[in-house]
């Protein structure tokens, strides 16, 4: 799944920010060996970072994301990419973050219109 249709159908639910953090993964403490830290731009210029185990997928990523953004922007389909020219959109929102490498990197959150 690519992350989109989750949100699109997270938002027809009429999700609110409250359920979506719920279901984010807890995070991990500072000396966990599986942590890895993930930082997001977003399109307001924004930096969010948050600690993750590497073991979650980027689909938890996704989620944070859509939490810190704000709510008139929720319903705009969106996509993360790692943060260099030309990178491309992350595709597969169910792999792992050290098997997506991504884990202790800058992802920017770029629109998908």
């Amino acid at each position: 799944q690519d992350g989109v249709d989750d949100r699109q159908q997270r938002s027809a639910g009429g999700a609110s920010v409250g359920a979506a953090t719920r279901q984010l993964p807890p995070e991990p403490d500072v000396g966990d060996r599986d942590a890895c830290s993930i930082g997001v731009r977003l399109p307001d210029g924004r930096r969010v970072q948050r600690r993750f185990s590497r073991h979650h997928t980027l689909q938890a990523v996704y989620d944070y994301c859509w939490t810190e953004m704000d709510a008139a922007l929720r319903d705009r389909p969106f996509g993360l990419a790692p943060m260099m020219p030309g990178g491309q959109f992350l595709s597969d929102y169910s792999q792992s973050l050290q098997d997506a490498g991504v884990a202790n990197s800058l992802l920017v959150l770029r629109w998908r219109d």
